[in-house]
C-alpha cells in the first residue's frame, strides 16, 4: 500500500521500491517493548504509553548503520512515522514537510492497517470509517497532500489487487 500511496504522489519508482521494500520494518522496535505492554487489552497508563512510544527510535537503532539504502530509508520511517503534521507526534515533535515523505506515507497506511484490523483492545472500523478519520486527521496528524491522495486511491479500489489471494 505504501508503494502504491508513493507511486500516487509522483515519487521516482526507484525509491517506490526502496519505500516497498522499507515501510513493513516501521514498527520493528516493538521488539523491544514488553508483551504486557504491547498486548495490552485496555488503555496504556501514561508510563506504559512512554514506553510504548520508544519503539520508534528502538527500531530506528535496531536499522541504524546499514550501508544499504533500504535499511537507511527503513531507519528513517521507523525513527519519523509517528510524527504528526502538526508538530505534535513523537519521538522529537517534527513537524510538516521536514518530516520525510516516506514516513508520512507510512503514518497514513500504518493507522489505516491499524484501524481496519481488530486488536486485543478494539473491533475492527470499516474501510469507510477508517479513511473518514484519515480525513479527519488531515493537518493535524497527516500531510494533507498524502490524506488526499490516499483517500482517492481507496475510493477508487486501488489497494483492493493488493489483497487478491
Amino acid at each position: 500500500m505504501a508503494a502504491t500511496l508513493a507511486r500516487a504522489l509522483y515519487v521516482d519508482e526507484r525509491e517506490v521500491r526502496l519505500i516497498r521494500r522499507a515501510a513493513p520494518l516501521h514498527d520493528i522496535g516493538k521488539v523491544g517493548i514488553p508483551d504486557d505492554i504491547l498486548l495490552k487489552p485496555g488503555r496504556l497508563t501514561a508510563e506504559e504509553r512512554l514506553i510504548m512510544e520508544g519503539h520508534a527510535a528502538i527500531g530506528a537503532r535496531i536499522l541504524s548503520g546499514s550501508r544499504f539504502r533500504v535499511l537507511q530509508l527503513a531507519e528513517v520511517v521507523a525513527l519519523r512515522h509517528h510524527e504528526r503534521w502538526d508538530g505534535s507526534g513523537y519521538p522529537e515533535g517534527v513537524a510538516g514537510d521536514r518530516i520525510p515523505l516516506p514516513a508520512r506515507i507510512a503514518a497514513v497506511i500504518d493507522v489505516y492497517d491499524a484501524l481496519t484490523h481488530a486488536r486485543p483492545y478494539k473491533e475492527a472500523w470499516t474501510t469507510q470509517a477508517a479513511a473518514a478519520e484519515i480525513g479527519r486527521q488531515s493537518e493535524k496528524q497527516f500531510d494533507p497532500w498524502v490524506v488526499e491522495t490516499f483517500v482517492e486511491l481507496l475510493a477508487k479500489g486501488s489497494f483492493s489487487d493488493l489483497f487478491a489471494v
